[in-house]
């Protein structure tokens, strides 16, 4: 689902965060069981350059007319949450600005995308009541 939604693709420490797979594993481990994962979707899924990617662009509409458990509000319902789970996670009243950036793994993706996600999610949006501090104005932050 992550792969398949993502606004960009994501590198494989990236979807290890994304899934929160093997989180309390060393990165390397985390990392190794990750791709084992990845390797069992190679039919779907391929590695480039680093970067998870569909197959092949019809791999996304298979997923979604086949697989009915995937749902494309839905699912950008899921990442958006976990978009905001992590920068909640990460963010810091003293952090520097760069922390913030795109390149900065999963937590630079969610800062950029969360947005994106949460207006592709349409109704199925919702703020969760861990979540709402995220959307009070107070700092103006978000």
């Amino acid at each position: 689902m992550v792969v398949t939604f993502a606004l960009r693709p994501l590198t494989i420490a990236e979807i290890a965060e994304a899934c929160g797979l093997y989180l309390d594993e060393d990165i390397s481990s985390r990392l190794q069981f990750t791709r084992e994962v990845i390797d069992l979707c190679r039919l779907l899924v391929v590695v480039d350059n680093g970067y998870v990617r569909l197959l092949h662009t019809s791999v996304q509409d298979f997923l979604m007319t086949e697989m009915h458990e995937i749902k494309f509000a839905e699912s950008n319902y899921v990442i958006a949450c976990r978009c905001i789970e992590v920068i909640f996670q990460n963010c810091r009243s003293n952090m520097a600005r760069s922390a913030l950036e795109p390149t900065h793994g999963f937590f630079g993706y969610s800062v950029l995308h969360w947005p994106q996600h949460a207006s592709l999610a349409q109704t199925e949006f919702t703020v969760q009541s861990e979540n709402e501090k995220f959307f009070q104005d107070v700092l103006g932050t978000w």
